[in-house]
């Protein structure tokens, strides 16, 4: 379903040329800790694939995608794992605390635009715009994905 939001809404809704909403990655941020690391890379390619498919991006959301599961998975085994959260099933917003799970997809999301955003680029001539461009949609990103989460959950009260 995010995968469909994102190519028959989201594609075409952007502020300036400042903020992209890329929701499509809370797929990927959600999926059961225990899943194992070759599931979580094939499910990131198939999604970021099929984003490219219709952003005809030539790869640039797979890649993305995958590095982001990479990402995902030292960041739940050095982070998660060392705080003791492994009794919980998936990273989820009512699960793991509002502060917890703003961290985690914060720093995920950030690794998914930078690289989407400095290989669409692939220059250095204007880091500054880079920059600004991967923050604000990283927030914008992120504030979507929480109330997606907010929305479409069975619970109703966050810790």
């Amino acid at each position: 379903m995010l995968m469909a939001f994102q190519v028959l809404v989201l594609r075409h809704v952007h502020v300036g040329s400042w903020i992209y909403f890329f929701p499509y990655v809370l797929f990927i941020i959600q999926l059961p800790f225990e899943l194992n690391r070759f599931w979580v890379l094939t499910l990131a390619f198939i999604t970021g694939f099929g984003i490219d498919l219709y952003y005809h991006t030539n790869g640039i959301h797979a890649f993305a995608c995958i590095t982001l599961g990479f990402v995902r998975t030292f960041y739940i085994k050095e982070v998660a794992l060392r705080e003791g959260l492994t009794q919980i099933y998936r990273p989820h917003v009512y699960e793991m605390g509002t502060a917890w799970f703003i961290r985690y997809a914060m720093a995920l999301i950030l690794v998914h635009h930078f690289l989407i955003f400095s290989i669409e680029q692939f220059s250095t001539d204007h880091i500054a715009v880079l920059v600004v461009k991967v923050l604000l949609s990283t927030f914008a990103t992120l504030f979507m994905s929480l109330g997606l989460q907010i929305v479409f959950s069975k619970t109703k009260s966050i810790s």
